[in-house]
């Protein structure tokens, strides 16, 4: 008896433990009964440049996103800030163009010369841009209000000092703490303004990136 007893609060530890499992392709799981299943990595807050990946196809679900903005797959691995995590919607764009017919182009706050409007069909949040000039520099400002009969102002600027090309082409950017907000509504009207241009720009472009 005393040998027995010993042996059951030695095994006592290791039960306690959950233990993990890699099926890999030797198994096939039906969970069509199951009370509950999680297969996804699960929080608050993007994966976007913050959590790391081992595994391409592995997922993460953002917990206070959108509804039906919350899953993520990682489609490059490494680790947090180098992983690639892909969201499950399709990346959208919004385009403003400005062009002088040759002549260099010049900024200002007027609506339609200086600013191209547009209004949201649906919900989204912006997450990157891409700015293209053929020479000189460029800086757009962002415009936002919810009016049924009237377009934003620059009064109703998100931007605070604006995106801008500096050298180059062309630049691409994820980085929109410029912005006072990054999310706009269905029905919201979105306006881009050209800031400000320099050097003999005559075209200038700037692709709003969103879910």
């Amino acid at each position: 008896m005393k040998q027995l007893l010993a042996l059951l609060v030695l095994c006592a530890p290791a039960m306690a433990q959950r233990p993990t499992y890699d099926i890999g392709v030797r198994y096939r799981i039906d969970a069509g009964a199951a009370s509950i299943t999680r297969p996804n990595r699960t929080g608050t807050g993007s994966p976007v440049g913050r959590d790391g990946c081992s595994s391409v196809g592995e997922t993460y679900f953002q917990s206070d996103a959108t509804a039906g903005k919350n899953l993520f797959y990682c489609t490059t691995t490494g680790a947090a800030g180098t992983a690639v995590w892909t969201p499950q919607t399709a990346l959208r764009t919004i385009s403003a163009g400005f062009v002088n017919g040759g002549s260099a182009l010049t900024a200002g706050t007027t609506f339609p010369q200086y600013a191209v409007c547009t209004t949201a069909a649906g919900a989204g949040t912006l997450v990157g841009y891409t700015i293209q000039v053929d020479t000189g520099t460029a800086t757009f400002k962002l415009w936002k209000n919810s009016s049924a009969t009237a377009l934003p102002t620059v009064s109703n600027s998100i931007s605070t000092s604006g995106f801008a090309i500096s050298s180059g082409t062309k630049v691409h950017s994820t980085t929109l703490t410029d912005l006072a907000s990054t999310t706009f509504a269905a029905g919201d009207n979105l306006c881009v303004q050209l800031s400000a241009v320099s050097g003999s720009a005559t075209d200038a472009k700037i692709i709003l990136e969103y879910f």
